[in-house]
Formats: structure tokens, C-alpha cells, sequence
């Protein structure tokens, strides 16, 4: 077992996330955008912090996946009725309305998700598409979306709640996060890297992805979107 590397990828976690709450209070981002910058970065960061392990027992990958685990468990309680006392963390914040019991909705979704993707995908090409498509897709498909949705071609005629700007935000950002973490996978091989941008079905996976996302029910996307994103990549790729 890889004990210091383990723990080492709980640290980066915590003081990634403690740092993204600190800037927050600094700058005063607009609750969804603190939203979305948690939702974005974290996964993101996460799996980037798979490749300090060349090789991992099984025991190694369910270590790792315990430290969304660990935040599923803790959305569990609050949104189950934990006093809000404990929450030290302010993961109330994270919630769109600050209902306590949101937590057991989109948060711990979000949270499952990573676990799950830890065990089936470690540091394998699924993983990376299924997070880039989560965290970066859909977190700029709201951030972008709402931001100039409205003002630049409007509403998608199947979705009154979703923008085109949403939707191609979801595809280029979710195809970013693909470049930037198969690069650090890679590392910094070009030949290697560009085997893998030269594929041709993840800019599919990516795009029915971001279709996926205009069309799940309220607090699923986070569930449905990595989903989908797997078994097209397992299929695919």
C-alpha cells in the first residue's frame, strides 16, 4: 500500500477545496459561480492527483476513492437532518437554494459519481472523459449559459431552461479539460498525446454528453452526464 502517496492526495484535496472556499470569501463570487468553481476544480484537481501513482493495488484505488467518499458520507448526514452546527465546512453553500437537504440531491450525486469512477476507471482513458465531461462540460454549460445565453442565440427549441451558449460551452470546455489531463497523462509524450486528441469518437462522447445534459431532470445531470460519458467510452473508445 502507497500510505504517503494516499495521504498525499488527501491533502492536495482538502487544501484545494479550503483554498477555493478562502478565495471565496475574499473575492465574493456570486453564489453560483462559487458553486460552479467547486464543481469544475475539484474532480478536475482530483484526478489529476491519480498520476502520482504508477501502479496501485486494489486496496490503493478504494483508499483514493474514499476522499469523494469521505464528502459523499459527509452530504449524506447533513442533508439527512445533521445539525448545520457541524458543517464547518460551509458545504451548505454548495447547494443552489442553502437547503440543507439538497445535500443528499445533486451534491451527493456528485460525490458518488467520483467514487464510482474511481473503481472502474482508474486512471484510464473513461475516467478522464467521464470528469472532463462532469466537471468541466457541465460546470461552464451553467456558468457560460447563464451568463450569455440569453443575450446570444437564445434557447435550445427542445430545452426552455437550456442555451445553445450552454451547450457548445459544455462541448469546448469538456474537450479542454480532455486536452489538459491526457497531456499530464501522457506526460508531455507528443506522440502519445496526440494518438489521443487524433480520436475521433471523443469529441462524439463529448457532444452527446452535452446533449445529455439539456435534456435530465433537475439534480440528475450529475449522475446521467458522467453515465453516459462511460459507456460510450467503454463502447468507443
Amino acid at each position: 500500500m502507497q500510505t504517503k502517496k494516499i495521504l498525499l492526495s488527501y491533502l492536495i484535496a482538502g487544501l484545494c477545496f479550503f483554498t477555493i472556499k478562502f478565495l471565496d470569501k475574499i473575492v465574493q463570487f456570486r453564489k453560483n459561480v462559487s458553486r460552479k468553481i467547486v464543481h469544475c476544480s475539484i474532480g478536475f484537481i482530483y484526478c489529476i492527483t491519480w498520476t502520482m501513482f504508477k501502479t496501485a493495488s486494489k486496496l490503493d484505488i478504494f483508499l483514493i476513492s474514499m476522499i469523494p467518499g469521505i464528502f459523499a458520507l459527509y452530504c449524506y448526514f447533513f442533508g439527512s437532518g445533521g445539525s448545520q452546527k457541524f458543517d464547518v465546512i460551509g458545504f451548505v453553500n454548495l447547494t443552489m437554494l442553502n437547503n440543507i437537504s439538497e445535500m443528499k440531491q445533486g451534491t451527493l450525486f456528485y460525490a458518488v459519481v467520483h467514487v464510482l469512477i474511481t473503481w472502474v476507471g482508474f486512471k484510464k482513458i473513461h475516467a478522464i472523459v467521464a470528469i472532463s465531461a462532469l466537471c468541466f462540460g457541465d460546470g461552464f454549460a451553467c456558468l457560460m449559459g447563464e451568463r450569455f445565453g440569453k443575450k446570444v442565440f437564445g434557447k435550445l427549441p427542445w430545452s426552455s431552461h437550456k442555451t445553445w451558449v450552454g451547450l457548445f460551452s459544455f462541448f469546448i470546455f469538456s474537450m479542454l479539460s480532455y486536452f489538459v489531463l491526457v497531456l499530464v497523462y501522457t506526460s508531455y509524450d507528443d506522440v502519445l498525446w496526440l494518438a489521443f486528441l487524433r480520436n475521433p469518437f471523443v469529441p462524439i462522447i463529448m457532444i452527446v454528453s452535452a446533449i445529455t445534459e439539456t435534456i435530465t431532470l433537475k439534480n440528475y445531470d450529475n449522475i446521467m452526464i458522467p453515465f453516459v460519458a462511460t459507456i460510450l467510452s467503454f463502447l468507443l473508445l
